[in-house]
């Protein structure tokens, strides 16, 4: 098992690091599920700090910032909302926007992007190139790809594994995204949490289906991930409070760090890799959407030290 050492903790409960980022400085940016709020943690220092507060109208209940992917260095794309995070409320449709976070000058700032009204909840977001992010819709299983410029979008992909089976025992389809691009092939990576399975897809440069979808792993409660740059996966398994590797063509997962039965990573949302890939930063959502023996903590963010 890799070693791990807990970089910042939030001091209140309950709290929720939903998805992460890395500058181009190496300081960590998260986005936070409770509150409309992005914050920085510095794994040199283990402080952390709010940057931004994305100013969503009032109206909006229960205020909530879901996924985040790099643009350009410190330009951060970030999908809001409306999420309760103790169960009371489920997602509904209508609120849901995308926003770039500039963090390129001494007082960082928020623009709204577009607003998204036929999304039923933005969940993960992955950069296509400098301008264009992919936004995953989690109740409705589909892809977005959306021009940070105009605004525009449309649903670049759709198929049966992003989406919700009928015997779901919650309401969460396709999750996590990522791109990876290798010599030979551009692949959207995807997780569907109530299929449990993690998948990719081949796509063209027009971003369409360039052959069918590949099930990578099954049997994993699948939240968002990393990809190295040889197509290894890790993923973070949120209610099973842990991260686990896929190899890069699929096939056996093994644990990395946590335990189903301890706090150490309590429902781990999301991860990235470090510049070298040999140190990986995970979010965690302090087991709020399953505690453990009735146990919660405030949210923190994890570094596992892969070598």
């Amino acid at each position: 098992m890799a070693s791990t050492k807990t970089l910042f903790q939030l001091t209140s409960r309950p709290t929720w690091f939903e998805n992460i980022a890395i500058r181009s400085n190496g300081i960590i940016v998260t986005t936070r599920l409770d509150v409309p709020e992005i914050w920085a943690v510095d794994p040199e220092t283990s402080s952390g700090f709010q940057v931004l507060r994305v100013p969503l109208p009032d109206e909006i209940p229960n205020q909530a910032l879901t996924g985040i992917c790099s643009l350009k260095p410190d330009i951060f794309a970030i999908g809001a909302g409306s999420f309760d995070i103790t169960g009371g409320a489920k997602p509904k449709p209508g609120p849901w926007s995308i926003w770039l976070a500039d963090l390129t000058t001494e007082q960082p700032k928020v623009t709204k992007v577009a607003d998204m009204p036929v999304v039923g909840m933005i969940n993960g977001i992955a950069a296509w190139d400098d301008n264009t992010v992919l936004v995953t819709d989690c109740l409705n299983g589909k892809v977005y790809k959306l021009d940070v410029e105009t605004g525009s979008y449309n649903v670049a992909l759709e198929d049966e594994t992003m989406t919700i089976p009928a015997d779901a025992p919650f309401r969460f389809g396709i999750n996590g995204i990522k791109v990876h691009r290798t010599s030979e092939q551009t692949y959207i990576y995807y997780t569907t949490t109530t299929r449990f399975s993690m998948y990719r897809i081949p796509v063209t440069q027009q971003l369409q289906a360039a052959g069918p979808v590949e099930t990578l792993a099954s049997g994993v409660v699948g939240d968002d991930f990393a990809v190295t740059r040889d197509g290894t996966i890790y993923l973070c398994t949120n209610i099973s409070n842990t991260v686990v590797q896929i190899p890069a063509a699929g096939g056996a997962v093994g644990k990395v760090a946590g335990d189903e039965k301890t706090l150490l990573l309590a429902g781990s949302t999301a991860c990235v890799l470090s510049e070298g890939e040999k140190v990986l930063y995970v979010a965690t959502s302090g087991a709020n959407a399953m505690p453990l023996d009735g146990e919660t903590e405030p949210a923190k963010i994890v570094q596992v030290n892969l070598h």
